[in-house]
């Protein structure tokens, strides 16, 4: 999901659904203990496998502030256990995620399939949920880990880089920028990325920045320094799962349209992979009539609760549980 600011967990007391049965997990990884939940799949309901769910940006808690439980629920109707945890530093979790590369949320979703495979056994059904910047986690980790048995994304964009200029320009467009304007920015955004390739200070950066531009804190300043370089494409093509991407058409942080082109000039060797845009739908795939922002904050989260299932794109449903059908309910003991 988009970034939240930490002060909303507050409103955690609002519940969105009702987590029945939850089992609070812990595990490590890259020396932080971090702590989360595990949700069995409804009762009555015929036990599938797990579903890992993999953060976007921002310091998230387990729930994402009350956002995931909504797209847990569809999962928990087909079967599926879910789980989730605090990013570092977030919640219970010990760490600071501005400290992580890619390659560092990599390893810690590794950590939690091994947790998994020891808790529950080898052969649970294992599957991957991941949104936005998850796009340069889940890839690499099915590349690396083949016993994950399929794939789904939500918002995911290719490279880092471009991703951002997108979500600026997206922003200046919204502003009614002239196209002059809109061509400035871009030269000013190329030579911002040169500059953070040199590896600056942190006063470096300050220094190099217009007086009105509201800087990163330094551990931001770290984590682009650490990721600026991110992109996925060389994993598409070495996936062998099945995969389900979900773009949001009304999107405002994604360039969905080239992702959605990059993944489907690959389905002529890859024909499970899956590519779907939702029409009405945001970043996050809710219902963009209501929450189509870049900057969600307390009043969207209020919203949210509010609305429940209802702020989610009334497609979602119907496209996860048709695809969810069309897989296996138990991995094979072969």
């Amino acid at each position: 999901m988009v970034r939240i600011a930490t002060q909303v967990s507050a409103l955690l007391v609002l519940c969105l659904c009702p987590l029945l049965y939850a089992e609070t997990i812990h595990f490590d990884s890259n020396g932080n203990r971090l702590s989360g939940i595990y949700l069995p799949p409804y009762p009555e309901r015929p036990a599938c496998g797990v579903i890992l769910t993999v953060h976007g940006d921002g310091p998230l808690n387990r729930e994402a502030h009350g956002y995931y439980p909504l797209i847990w629920k569809p999962l928990r109707e087909r079967g599926y256990a879910v789980l989730s945890w605090d990013k570092p530093g977030v919640g219970d979790s010990s760490g600071n995620w501005l400290q992580q590369s890619m390659e560092d949320r990599q390893q810690e979703v590794l950590a939690a399939i091994a947790y998994v495979e020891q808790r529950f056994g080898p052969r649970q059904t294992l599957g991957l949920l991941g949104f936005s910047q998850a796009g340069w986690v889940v890839p690499a980790v099915a590349n690396q880990h083949p016993e994950v048995d399929f794939l789904i994304g939500v918002g995911f964009a290719i490279n880092w880089a471009e991703q951002g200029w997108h979500l600026t320009q997206t922003r200046l467009q919204r502003q009614d920028a002239s196209p002059q304007t809109l061509q400035r920015a871009r030269k000013q955004y190329q030579h911002h990325l040169a500059f953070l390739a040199r590896r600056p200070s942190y006063a470096d950066y300050l220094a190099s920045i217009p007086d009105l531009e509201s800087p990163m804190s330094p551990d931001r300043f770290e984590f682009a320094l650490k990721n600026l370089h991110a992109d996925a494409s060389a994993e598409y093509p070495k996936i062998t799962q099945p995969l389900l991407m979900l773009l949001g058409e009304d999107d405002l942080n994604v360039d969905i349209w080239h992702t959605k082109t990059f993944l489907e000039a690959l389905r002529q060797s890859h024909p499970h992979f899956q590519i779907d845009v939702l029409p009405g739908a945001t970043h996050s795939l809710l219902n963009s009539r209501h929450f189509n922002t870049q900057n969600p904050g307390l009043v969207f989260l209020i919203k949210l609760h509010l609305f429940g299932d209802k702020a989610l794109s009334p497609g979602l449903q119907p496209i996860l549980e048709q695809w969810l059908a069309e897989r296996s309910c138990q991995r094979s003991s072969n």
